[in-house]
Order: structure tokens, then C-alpha cells, then sequence
């Protein structure tokens, strides 16, 4: 029988080390689009049934880049995920690569 992503659901995910301190700093948090209700309930149910794929992009100090939403459904779930260091980002330089990293998912977007 041929099995679907959608038919997996992991098995009480939990972690296997202790969650990594990260910092949600406002001016970077304000930059990228908020999620209403509904895409944040969306967003949790898709973690809560395949877990995070995607990495949380984060500088040096832990500080979130990308991936805000996702730390906090996993933070409040104790699911596991997985992190993204970029490194050798000045604060003014993290603030772009903030923009940057959203334009490009948007482009990504409106290309499917």
C-alpha cells in the first residue's frame, strides 16, 4: 500500500537535547508579515503532523532571523527542530538578511 506524506504522523516527537535558548528581538519580528489566526492555527497543525522541516535561521547570539512562528509552536509543543546559524551578520546587516529572506519566500510564492 503506497503511503502519502499526509498519512505520517510522527510518533510523539520529543527531544532528544535540551531546546536551544533563542531570543525574538521586536525589529526583526516587525519586519516579516504576521500570520492571522487562521495560517497560525494552519502552521501548527502541518508541525503538529510532520514535524518542523524547516530550520530556524538564527545569528551568532540566537537571535531569530526566520522562523518565529515556528520556534513558538515548537517552544509550546516541546517539539523538536533544527537551527540555521548565519554568521558574521552586524545587527543592520541581520535586519536585511531578514528582509531579504522573506522577499525571497514570497517570490517563491506567487511562482507556484
Amino acid at each position: 500500500m503506497t503511503k502519502f506524506a499526509s498519512d505520517v504522523q510522527l510518533k510523539n516527537p520529543t527531544l532528544k537535547e535540551p531546546m536551544p535558548k533563542l531570543f525574538i528581538r521586536k525589529e526583526f519580528r516587525d519586519l516579516l508579515p504576521k500570520k492571522n489566526r487562521e495560517e497560525y492555527k494552519a502552521l501548527e497543525a502541518d508541525i503538529l503532523h510532520f514535524g518542523c522541516q524547516q530550520p530556524i535561521l538564527v545569528t551568532e547570539d540566537g537571535t531569530i532571523l526566520d522562523g518565529h512562528y515556528r520556534y513558538e509552536i515548537c517552544k509550546k509543543h516541546n517539539y523538536p527542530f533544527k537551527t540555521q546559524k548565519l554568521d558574521g551578520f552586524d545587527r543592520s546587516e541581520a535586519v536585511l538578511e531578514a528582509v531579504w529572506l522573506d522577499y525571497e519566500k514570497t517570490l517563491d510564492e506567487l511562482e507556484m
